[in-house]
């Protein structure tokens, strides 16, 4: 929201430094309050006044009207009604006959227009100061032959409406009544809430008073504790075709209690909310305050409660208590205060780092809000950095935990963040609605109204009232991620989610393999498909091969004495698995050669290898005898030009080979490499060393090293034209170097989806998911919640893609970027 400072004056009111809704300048606010307190004090002596001859104009409006406008801009305001403001559909249908009126009299000073509730809800009377030409000659001679003196009254017909006028002393008034255009000017009666009306400015289109009753027009206040026949709101309106803005205040009166009174003698506190409600709620009402005490006190006065009646202690911890759809949420500047005074609680899991407990008593707080919000049930809680949350299930609450710690928030909405450069950082109540909340509450379809604000701010006996309703033209749509699904394996996990080809749905599953060994199959839709027992750990990655060339893919990867292919549904594809005597040492390698699924799968046991088919048979025709050392890194398959290099490291030496096994390139230097695998980038053959030089090594044998400028412990990650590393908080695409939070980081990962690179890397201490383009720049919304590396894929072939983490040392978590 806009800074707005506060600043106490010695008169013991509050004014902005900054301009309200609509650019008012301080001073026009100041002598708007100024002008309230004044009416106030001279109400006896403007009653006697009048009792003497001296009246306003508003003073003939009828007795029962309930809304009343002040219009200094008739033409403009014509104009502005005309557009079909939302304001318009909350009065009544005849009201539109007033706008008729409107534009065939001419006035030269202040126009009141008020309607009438009740029975006489259709009618409207027009009242401003007579002059010779109000009513101009081309609408006398366009509407002569409707004219017609009757009873004292003038009358102008224009279409089907016929509009009522005459002079009462110095004034012109005009009505859609005949009958009650005749019994007005006998006894005007001094109407003190009208002279509200003289807190608004001069120097705008409109304003508007009404009574705090149960009439349409008071839903702009968004409430329906302000309902009070009593007691009345102006406001200066700011209206287009799509928006209504408000800035006002809203009076209380002695005689009786009113929700005001609520928040007597409390200081507007910072709306914060927004910092950790989700993004797509329908409604938020929040209350804030300096002392918690005192606004409890305020409010058993005003609800008749018995002050002997104790509240629960942890309530004085907090200065800010919302209400966001079915959620509760507090904020206190030490949560830990709040939890610890909590009676009856039991701490029931921890979510994502979150504590999560439940309550004995769930009406806990039950009343305790009212009368502007109330929780009568809560089972749950938790409390997330400086906020306490509360829920009636579980489930609500780890949903709400998961948007709020991926930033899913409603500050992070654009259309509430265009409304709120128009709103005061303090409020002593805050109420939010979307386009949902906001169609249902003034039964019109509001597409695209996204976020409407009213604020109220104390000001000892009365409101401020700030509101702004307005349509969101939104930008072109940044990335949004959502949750999609989180799956829930019986056993810890032994290595990140990996995802693997559905040749029946042509999208991804998911395979994860937990501690006891079991490899599980997940849908992309969360659903567990099957679950088999290995008898070891995977190594490195699952492959996927057509072995009957008919569109069926099967699984195959190795475990340190088994080599296995099984179908879609888990079960073992014969002859496999094949069992080995000598420990398997690197992952299987799988190759397809001329792309005719012709597949070899190569198995490695320290410095031997071994080639099979796709039926399970040796390969005689491969033949590796080179005595080279242990090989320390997967064998892989590249392809340049037309010919085929299966490359490793073994020891200190990089063996390139043909398919037969024999070497093809030879290369006589020797190197200490790194962990990092080994890459074709540039086409040549890519690594490091210990020393962190960039190693390539052409076709033709030759070296060359580059220096990265980064220490021993780094990773790194190549396609074919771009490297990536990283190296503690550093993380270089390209030639661009993005500086993280410091952390624990996984190996980057490069993706390549929609004709766009991305690289995704982990910070497993802090639980954050970072995700980039091949610029360097983050992707919107990251980084999101997350605990291992993690994978991106189009899963189900639409266009939002969906990246795969894990939530906790057990869970699959799916997020789905739009």
């Amino acid at each position: 929201m806009a800074h707005q400072n506060i600043t106490e004056n010695p008169l013991g009111y509050y004014h902005s430094n900054t301009n309200w809704i609509f650019n008012f300048v301080a001073m026009q606010h100041f002598m708007k309050v100024l002008s309230y307190f004044i009416f106030i004090l001279l109400a006896l002596t403007a009653c006697q006044n009048k009792t003497q001859g001296a009246y306003e104009p508003y003073d003939l409006m009828p007795e029962g009207t309930s809304a009343l406008f002040k219009i200094n801009e008739v033409n403009d305001f014509v104009n502005q009604m005309q557009g079909k403001p939302i304001l318009l559909y909350q009065l009544p249908e005849s009201l539109k006959g007033s706008f008729d009126f409107l534009e065939h009299i001419r006035p030269n000073a202040t126009v009141y227009l008020g309607l009438q509730s009740k029975d006489s809800l259709s009618s409207y009377v027009v009242i401003t100061k007579y002059h010779d030409q109000i009513i101009p000659e081309d609408s006398l001679n366009n509407n002569k032959a409707a004219q017609k003196k009757e009873l004292s009254l003038d009358s102008i017909t224009s279409g089907n409406a016929t509009h009522y006028y005459k002079r009462v002393d110095d004034l012109f008034v005009g009505s859609s009544s005949k009958l009650m255009l005749l019994n007005m000017g006998l006894k005007p009666k001094p109407k003190p809430n009208f002279e509200l009306l003289t807190t608004t400015g001069d120097g705008i289109v409109s304003s508007l008073l009404f009574m705090n009753e149960d009439i349409p027009i008071r839903k702009l206040l968004f409430n329906t504790w302000t309902n009070d026949s009593l007691t009345a709101t102006a406001l200066d309106l700011n209206l287009s075709d799509n928006s209504i803005g408000f800035n006002g205040v809203l009076n209380a009166n002695d005689s009786i209690s009113s929700f005001v009174d609520c928040f007597r003698t409390t200081i507007p506190q910072n709306i914060t909310v927004p910092k950790i409600i989700p993004k797509d709620v329908g409604e938020v009402i929040g209350i804030t305050f300096n002392d918690y005490e005192r606004f409890e006190a305020n409010r058993r006065n005003l609800m008749s409660i018995d002050s002997l009646e104790a509240s629960p202690t942890f309530l004085n911890y907090t200065n800010e208590i919302a209400k966001a759809d079915n959620v509760l949420v507090m904020h206190s500047l030490d949560t830990d205060l709040i939890v610890e005074a909590i009676n009856g609680k039991n701490m029931e899991e921890d979510f994502r780092g979150v504590k999560l407990y439940t309550i004995e008593n769930p009406q806990i707080l039950d009343g305790r809000f009212n009368p502007f919000f109330n929780f009568p049930n809560l089972t749950h809680f938790a409390a997330i950095e400086n906020y306490v949350v509360w829920t009636n299930s579980k489930d609500q609450l780890t949903a709400f935990v998961s948007r709020a710690l991926n930033n899913f928030t409603l500050d992070q909405l654009d259309a509430f963040n265009h409304v709120s450069e128009d709103l005061s950082d303090e409020a002593s109540i805050f109420i939010f609605r979307n386009s949902k909340e906001l169609s249902k509450a003034f039964d019109l379809d509001l597409k695209g109204y996204d976020a409407n604000v009213v604020q109220f701010i104390n000001d000892d006996g009365f409101a401020h009232v700030n509101g702004i309703i307005k349509k969101y033209k939104a930008r072109p749509k940044p990335s949004e991620v959502t949750e999609r699904f989180s799956t829930t394996l019986k056993s810890s996990l032994i290595g990140p989610p990996q995802v693997v080809r559905n040749h029946v749905t042509q999208g991804y599953d998911i395979a994860v393999q937990d501690v006891q060994n079991k490899l599980s199959l997940i849908s992309d839709s969360g659903k567990i498909l099957w679950t088999k027992t290995l008898d070891d750990k995977i190594l490195g990655p699952i492959e996927q091969i057509d072995m009957y060339k008919n569109g069926r893919l099967q699984l195959a990867f190795a475990t340190a004495h088994r080599l296995y292919v099984l179908d879609r549904n888990g079960n073992d594809v014969s002859p496999f698995p094949l069992k080995f005597q000598d420990e398997i040492t690197q992952p299987l390698s799988v190759f397809d050669y001329d792309k005719n699924r012709n597949y070899r799968l190569l198995v490695t046991q320290d410095e031997n290898l071994l080639m099979y088919n796709a039926r399970g048979e040796r390969v005689s025709g491969f033949d590796y005898n080179l005595d080279k050392g242990k090989i320390t890194s997967q064998p892989k398959h590249f392809r340049i030009g037309s010919k085929d290099y299966i490359a490793f490291k073994a020891g200190n030496n990089l063996v390139i080979l043909n398919r037969r096994g024999k070497t093809r390139v030879r290369i006589a230097e020797t190197f200490n490499f790194s962990d990092n695998e080994l890459y074709l980038y540039q086409t040549m053959f890519t690594t490091s060393t210990t020393l962190g030089k960039l190693i390539q090594i052409n076709t033709k044998g030759k070296t060359k090293t580059t220096d990265l400028n980064v220490p021993e412990a780094h990773h790194l990650t190549t396609t074919s034209k771009t490297l990536v590393t990283m190296t503690e908080n550093q993380l270089s695409i390209k030639s661009r170097k993005v500086i993280l939070d410091y952390g624990d980081y996984t190996a980057p990962r490069i993706f390549y989806l929609n004709d766009k690179i991305y690289i995704s890397t982990t910070d497993k201490e802090a639980k954050k998911v970072y995700l980039f383009d091949s610029q360097g720049k983050a992707i919107t919304n990251f980084p999101v919640y997350g605990t291992s590396a993690a994978t991106l894929e189009n899963m189900d072939d639409d266009r939002p893609l969906e990246l795969v983490t894990q939530d906790g040392p057990d869970k699959v978590l799916v997020y789905e970027i739009n």
